[in-house]
């Protein structure tokens, strides 16, 4: 028996010895104690033969609850109050059997601040006054409370129901009912507090929205979810091919959302610093940290007070007030990465991206808009100043301190359905003609020819325009066309001469390529030339009258020389102040006086400069309030000028002469042909040039400046046209060199009439072609690369007498805006007075003047700040003065204090221009249905056009 005992313990033994895990564990584990399986990763079952899938966050919680075991199945988002100072926990205080909650000021106490290096703060309002409202549910301790009352904010309040017990110094947790986002919440369900996560959203295999397939790893994800580990949703449809799907995260920055505010910022004086144009929106951080999105240019804020953003990196490039600001919203709930839906293209729409997008545009029922009181007030009051609606105009400023800009810059349009184009390249200054000839002396220096085969086209050239031949420049007054009747017709309108305004301005010559200054017919070619017909209908007109003012006044030396002064001292010559980068002038950069142009060629210690021809200063007289103590002196308002500034307008202009000769209102309605300039011309541009400006001005050429130019078809982009964006690359400040020759011999030589003082490094432009000098010597320098012959090649040569610019590579700054400030004659700075006893009338300060009477007329919006956060939006109804000597505007609604009577006086307030799109930009004008299966719009009876924005009795 005892032997069979034996036997038996022994055999079992040997059993035990033998146990071993189930299959081995299949070779994806090691086998354990109590043959267990302890398998390897990403391997999972008794034996280790079924395959883990791939985990994320669960899009819903898993029914069964308490998925990380903690014994509470309602773990979710809460949040506890803390101290609006330091970010510490707000604790409050709650007497035995009382159901008043006090906020404790003594903790945190003024030592706590301290030992956290916090200076300045410690207020007994201990939380913000919007923390605890009435029906926010709170935990206290172990106690779940409702908010019945506020007795005081951030300090006392009274609870639901009573504690039996005290509390003493006790954090509060408030339930979360909703997640804030900019414009109205999302949906969230309330849970308690948990330092191990948020169950609503653990992280699960498959996500919880698909089954694992555990022979192959891989998860089968529920319709309507996607990816290795279902963890985002499917687009439908895949975004019908017509768009690509994204997460919100990435939506947030394809979308970014256009803010209620505009900005200013200078590369120069302050790089860093965003000025608004009124108070920050709530969506902007004041601790930094949020994305903007400026002209293209993405940029991080690193702190936000009032109307003021510190930027993280310095501005690309300097930008005007009224510049559109985006920002790109920070989605940070959990499906920020997870959730996705179709980001269409432009020109479709639809949750799967499927239907097609109809044409905007005005409903035309709708003429009449109005301005609130005030902007960004509580007190304001709506419809108080009306105004006509009209189409969108922005003012393009293209500039550099450091010389003249010349190259090439490309515009960037963004239509009505949020599609960008890019124009082809657009020549800042086009050339004429290779052979521009000035022969003669007197009266014949104002004159320039052309011989047969050298005649520019006569659409090429008009009155107004302004060539530049060398150093020169001369304004077109006039101009002589090679008629039909002349031997020398050939079928094309082209010019045999121009004449300019004034002599002697220009030198003897043979024949050199003269250019032209403005480009605003080349803007509008390209702008039209846009595929898909995205802009409709533009014109461009040429603002001669910009740039910087100098803040010292010049006067005449000898011929050909100016010296400045300083104001009240004629005698006395004063330096420019050349740190100042808005007063800084160079060899070859071009100052302005009236109309005048004229180039520096020699510039010593900031007060004595030599331009190319004298200026046509009047002998005793003084522009504005500035001095003339000394008899025979004069002493004269420049102003530096570099680039160019264009007002461009989003509606078909004039086409021929006679759109601009027959457009003054009557009072009493139709046209008053005593208000017309029956003189005034088209220029291509499709803008009208005034026979008088001192008579006659604005869009129309009319003697009070209402009425615009007369057409039968009017085309127009409708509503708010986004701001334009430029490449601007291709521009450069440069200093003409001189005049120079290449010959086809030798394309890589450049030949001057005398030493240009280039080096080896330097880089030149001549023609448009850019080459770096690798060799000077004498009259000839050598470039590293032969100029081409293009357009202007002359026999033997590549190019005769052309100009040759040294390229500066400084920073050109380009931009548009459709609120451009209002230029004065101030040299402090353009700014209005406003004065209590004249509430409806904004006064140029200092005696000044209106810069160019052509940028503001009757029927305008112009803002006024009357405060860094209030703006006052007022048309325009009248000035005061004639021609180039307006000194005061005229509103139809007086200036209040906001609250609906007169303002106190105002001084030196800067006045912006208003010249945003006001015309609707509606689907199908509102008079249509948009078929989304065609993108076609359906009018209504009585309406027509691709928009339905045009009323016609014949489609009833």
């Amino acid at each position: 028996m005892q032997f069979l005992l034996s036997l038996t313990v022994a055999v079992s033994a040997l059993a035990l010895i033998k146990a071993e895990c189930p299959n081995h564990c299949s070779g994806h584990g090691h086998c354990g104690a109590q043959d267990m399986c302890t398998c390897y990763r990403n391997w999972r079952g008794n034996d280790c033969n079924d395959r883990v899938c791939p985990y994320a966050h669960a899009f819903v919680t898993s029914p069964q609850g308490d998925l990380n075991f903690d014994g509470d199945q309602f773990d979710n988002s809460g949040k506890f109050i803390v101290d609006d100072e330091t970010g510490q926990y707000a604790v409050v205080d709650i007497a035995m059997n009382s159901a008043t909650m006090t906020f404790d000021a003594a903790a945190p106490n003024a030592a706590s601040f301290t030992a956290l290096g916090i200076t300045g703060v410690g207020s007994t309002d201990e939380v913000l006054s919007n923390e605890l409202v009435v029906g926010d549910k709170i935990k206290v301790a172990d106690e779940v409370f409702t908010i019945a009352a506020v007795v005081e904010q951030g300090k006392t309040y009274t609870l639901d129901h009573k504690r039996l017990t005290a509390v003493s110094d006790a954090p509060v947790m408030k339930f979360l009912g909703t997640q804030s986002k900019p414009r109205g919440d999302w949906e969230q369900w309330v849970g308690d507090f948990s330092t191990l996560g948020d169950e609503g959203h653990y992280y699960m295999e498959c996500a919880n929205r698909g089954t694992c397939d555990r022979k192959t790893g891989e998860c089968k994800c529920f319709e309507g979810y996607t990816g290795a580990a279902c963890q985002v949703h499917a687009c439908p449809g895949g975004c019908s091919q017509k768009g690509s799907c994204e997460t919100i995260a990435s939506l947030a920055a394809l979308e970014p959302t256009l803010l209620a505010v505009t900005g200013s910022a200078s590369a120069i004086s302050s790089p860093t610093t965003l000025t608004l144009n009124t108070t920050a929106p709530s969506t902007l951080v004041a601790t930094g940290g949020d994305t903007l999105v400026i002209q293209g240019t993405s940029y991080t804020t690193s702190s936000v007070s009032g109307h003021t953003v510190t930027l993280s990196t310095p501005v690309k490039s300097s930008f005007p007030y009224g510049t559109s600001i985006y920002q790109v919203m920070n989605y940070q709930l959990w499906d920020a990465n997870q959730g996705r839906a179709c980001h269409c293209d432009s020109k479709y729409t639809g949750m799967d991206c499927s239907k097609k997008k109809c044409h905007r545009g005005d409903d035309p029922l709708t003429t009449v808009g109005a301005d609130s009181q005030c902007a960004s007030t509580a007190s304001t009051t709506a419809d108080y100043s009306p105004y006509n609606q009209a189409t969108e105009k922005q003012t393009i400023t293209i500039d550099s301190p450091d010389g003249q800009v010349i190259g090439s810059f490309k515009i960037k349009f963004t239509d009505d359905f949020g599609r960008t184009y890019t124009t082809d390249a657009i020549n800042s200054h086009p050339l004429v003609s290779a052979k521009c000839k000035v022969a003669g002396s007197g009266a014949d220096l104002k004159k320039i020819q052309w011989d047969a085969g050298s005649r520019p086209l006569c659409d090429s050239l008009h009155i107004g325009d302004y060539i530049q031949l060398g150093n020169r420049f001369v304004r077109v007054t006039a101009r002589t066309e090679v008629l039909g009747t002349d031997s020398e017709f050939n079928g094309q309108c082209v010019l045999k001469d121009i004449t300019a305004a004034n002599a002697p301005d220009l030198s003897t010559n043979t024949g050199a390529p003269c250019y032209r200054m403005n480009a605003n017919r080349e803007i509008k070619a390209a702008l039209e030339a846009l595929p898909n017909h995205a802009v409709k209908g533009v014109s461009v007109r040429h603002v001669q009258r910009a740039g910087t003012i100098l803040k010292k006044v010049a006067q005449t030396k000898t011929t050909g020389q100016m010296g400045f002064l300083t104001a009240g001292s004629l005698g006395a010559l004063s330096a420019l102040d050349q740190t100042d980068p808005d007063q800084k002038l160079e060899v070859g950069s071009i100052l302005r006086f009236d109309d005048e142009f004229r180039m520096v060629t020699t510039f010593a210690s900031g007060t004595d400069i030599t331009v190319a021809t004298q200026f046509s200063f009047a002998t005793t007289a003084v522009s504005g309030a500035l001095p003339s103590t000394t008899a025979g002196a004069t002493a004269e308002l420049v102003y530096a000028q570099n680039g160019f500034t264009y007002e461009v307008t989003f509606e078909s202009g004039c086409v021929t002469d006679a759109d601009c000769q027959a457009n003054g209102i009557s009072i009493r309605g139709g046209v008053d042909r005593s208000l017309s300039d029956g003189s005034a011309i088209c220029h291509p541009s499709g803008t009208c040039v005034c026979s008088n400006p001192v008579n006659y001005f604005g869009p129309g050429c009319t003697g009070d400046g209402r009425g615009s130019p007369a057409r039968s078809i009017v085309m127009a982009n409708s509503g708010d046209v986004a701001d334009l964006q430029f490449d601007c690359s291709g521009l450069s400040a440069a200093q003409f060199v001189a005049s120079g020759t290449v010959a086809k011999a030798s394309p890589n030589k450049v030949t001057f009439g005398s030493g240009p003082g280039l080096a080896a490094g330097d880089e030149i432009e001549l023609n448009g072609e850019r080459r770096n000098v690798i060799h000077a010597s004498g009259n000839d320098v050598i470039v590293d690369e032969a100029f081409t012959a293009g357009s202007i090649a002359s026999g033997s040569n590549i190019a005769d007498s052309a100009p040759v610019y040294k390229l500066r590579h400084s920073t050109v700054t380009c931009g548009a805006t459709d609120q451009p400030v209002v230029d004065t004659t101030q040299q402090g700075g353009s700014n209005f007075d406003f004065a209590n006893s004249a509430p409806k009338t904004l006064t140029v300060g200092d005696s000044g003047n209106i810069r160019d009477r052509n940028h503001i007329n009757i029927g305008d919006r112009v803002l006024l700040k009357t405060s860094d956060t209030d703006n006052q939006i007022r048309t325009v109804d009248g000035f005061t003065g004639t021609g180039h000597a307006i000194t005061a505007i005229s509103v139809g609604e007086m200036i209040t204090d906001c609250a609906g009577t007169a303002s106190a006086d105002l001084t030196d307030k800067a006045v912006y221009r208003v010249t945003k799109g006001t015309t609707e930009s509606i689907e199908c004008s509102r008079r249509g249905l948009c078929n989304q299966d065609s993108g076609v719009c359906e009018c209504f009876n009585g309406y027509t056009s691709y928009n339905c924005d045009t009323q016609n009795a014949l489609a009833m």
